[in-house]
């Protein structure tokens, strides 16, 4: 009964803690510290995104408004990928890839996020703001 007390009132990481060293226990609280930061920090900075840019095969097959609700199909090298719009998010809803990785990966929207079916070559990168200008020429 004496130790069933004794247990209760020093529990095991209290005994675990008073072994550490100094230097121990400040890196721990170093680490839990970054730990929470990164946490804390990890939802700042990512912009809603505005524009998909889509690839095939390496090749440009366009960019589209992520306000517009649209199905596009994409021919690549392994057969049709078909790519959803939706709520300002955009998805793969059909991809002839055998493990359907790409489909797994869910709705997108944020400016950095991409979605790559790799069998069929399909970049889905969604960028914030206005879509990418091409330069023509440049004047002096």
């Amino acid at each position: 009964m004496l130790r069933e007390r004794e247990s209760w009132r020093h529990p095991a990481w209290r005994t675990a803690w008073r072994l550490l060293t100094p230097a121990d226990r400040i890196l721990i609280v170093i680490v839990f510290l970054g730990a929470a930061a990164s946490l804390i920090w990890s939802g700042r900075g990512t912009e809603e995104g505005g524009w998909v840019h889509v690839e095939v095969a390496g090749e440009f097959h366009g960019e589209y408004p992520l306000t517009e609700t649209r199905v596009v199909d994409l021919d690549g090298p392994a057969g049709r990928t078909v790519m959803e719009i939706h709520d300002r998010a955009v998805r793969i809803t059909a991809a002839p890839c055998p493990n359907q990785c790409c489909r797994r990966r869910g709705a997108v929207n944020q400016a950095g996020q991409l979605i790559v079916c790799v069998p069929n070559r399909v970049l889905i990168s969604v960028a914030g703001g206005a879509p990418a200008a091409v330069v023509d020429a440049v004047a002096r």
